[in-house]
């Protein structure tokens, strides 16, 4: 066999196996439907440290553009003096540009500033905004959170799928020893593992992110948003919708 044709029967099998293996991927996300839910962002995370929380009893809504619940620090209405700076926040999670000016006329200064203007631009400006974190250095929380959520939803696609998910797993996986084991971290690895259409390895790290965020709701309605959990883990299933109950009824006092 020439080194021609054997070339060619090597690339062809390469060919094979890829196809193959992305054929599995494609239908075991057709069984989640997609995995859209898992690409929900944890705004608490987010928006930790820029707002403080309410004690307030009336409850308000800003609902995410990307999907998901209303975070819980704008779940309630602000104090008098925290009003403005709700409001911008509010318009940061519904996807509203927040313009620098009216960040620094709220009170947003130095690093507080430059988080909040990311949180502005990073639906616009995914990759500008994903080497300006990495430039700034992956340090907390927050941070490695945003920019690997933008790997996951703005650079993987077919071309480089495996390695870029291989590669976000990693990282996340130091991050998680690194940082803490942290709800949104969790579900960052899941949405990877989905990627590759591994099932299993995906329910596992969800049912860490449950377990971490105390069952928190933007978790639960997540797991509900997927019915195939329902075939891989019944039992985790019904536990998630039974919690998730718990705060349907609150809201309907």
């Amino acid at each position: 066999m020439t080194p021609l044709v054997a070339g060619a029967v090597g690339a062809a099998y390469a060919t094979a196996v890829i196809g193959i293996h992305r054929g599995s991927v494609w239908y075991r996300r057709q069984r989640g439907q997609g995995y859209r839910s898992l690409g929900w962002l944890d705004w608490n995370c987010l928006l930790q440290g820029l707002i403080p929380p309410s004690t307030s009893s009336e409850s308000r809504e800003a609902l995410p553009s990307e999907g998901g619940t209303t975070p819980a620090l704008l779940s309630r209405a602000p104090a008098l003096e925290n009003r403005d700076r709700y409001e911008a926040l509010a318009d940061l999670v519904r996807g509203t540009e927040v313009t620098e000016k009216r960040l620094v006329h709220l009170g947003f200064v130095d690093a507080e500033l430059r988080w909040a203007h990311w949180l502005s631009d990073f639906r616009a400006h995914p990759r500008l905004v994903a080497a300006q974190l990495e430039e700034a250095g992956l340090k907390d929380l927050q941070s490695v959170y945003l920019f690997e959520w933008l790997q996951l939803n703005h650079f993987v696609n077919l071309v480089n799928l495996e390695w870029s998910v291989f590669r976000c797993k990693w990282r996340l996986s130091k991050a998680l020893n690194a940082i803490g084991q942290h709800a949104g971290l969790f579900l960052l690895r899941a949405q990877a593992s989905s990627m590759l259409g591994q099932n299993t390895a995906m329910v596992d790290d969800l049912a860490r992110a449950v377990f971490f965020s105390k069952e928190d709701r933007l978790y639960l309605e997540i797991v509900n948003a997927l019915p195939m959990i329902e075939e891989e883990r019944p039992a985790f299933a019904r536990v998630c919708q039974n919690s998730l109950e718990r705060f349907t009824q609150g809201d309907d006092v």
